[in-house]
């Protein structure tokens, strides 16, 4: 993740200035083009391999547009100028539990043919369940245990920074339990334990400055 998050901090500032003087129109088209080939020809590649079919050729190169990361950073600047403000929130919940079943069966239907597929940010289905949850939980009024949710949210980019160094503690000294019970373990531990370092870190403000806020 470190090179990618480089790259981001390096060239965001820019990228931000001229996203902001631009017409979202003009990026309609491009965008929808780079949806569709990064996120939607490889599930699709995915079901045909599934199914023992060839998959699409990948002949189109958008890494110099950021790849999958600089999609995501385009929808953020969507949806602070107002993208999807007019669909109501009873359909992002909706779309949100469609596409995230539909994740959950093409998962389950690669593993059941012994397809070996790995998910990563690049599933349409994953890219259309987080959007509507993002949406959903962002016009969110009322929130119980304000200030927990408060520190979870100021932590959130340190805990996304060492969260990783406690899964593979972790897994190092519990191979040989259940999968079904370590999974959920492994991440409640890993995030909280990662939450609480990045509390204490950022107690010194200097430091929680430079690395974390």
């Amino acid at each position: 993740y470190m090179p990618m998050l480089f790259g981001l901090y390096l060239f965001v500032p820019f990228l931000a200035n001229i996203l902001r003087k631009i017409d979202l129109k003009l990026l309609r088209i491009p965008a929808t083009i780079a949806v569709l080939y990064l996120f939607a020809v490889p599930v699709i590649n995915v079901i045909l391999q599934t199914w023992g079919l060839d998959p699409i050729a990948s002949r189109l190169s958008l890494e110099f547009s950021g790849g999958i990361y600089g999609v995501f950073l385009i929808f953020g600047v969507f949806f602070k100028k107002g993208f999807l403000d007019r669909v109501k929130s009873r359909w992002f919940v909706i779309i949100a539990l469609i596409s995230g079943a539909l994740l959950i069966l093409t998962l389950y239907e690669a593993f059941k043919h012994q397809y070996d597929y790995q998910i990563w940010y690049d599933d349409i289905f994953l890219l259309i369940c987080s959007v509507c949850i993002f949406k959903w939980f962002s016009r969110i009024k009322k929130i119980w245990w304000k200030p927990v949710v408060k520190s979870l949210a100021k932590c959130s980019f340190g805990i996304y920074l060492f969260h990783n160094i406690f899964v593979v503690l972790i897994i190092r000294h519990t191979e040989a339990a259940s999968v079904k019970i370590m999974l959920p373990f492994t991440w409640a531990v890993s995030i909280a334990v990662s939450w609480l370092l990045v509390w204490l870190l950022s107690r010194n403000k200097t430091l929680g400055k430079l690395l974390f806020f």
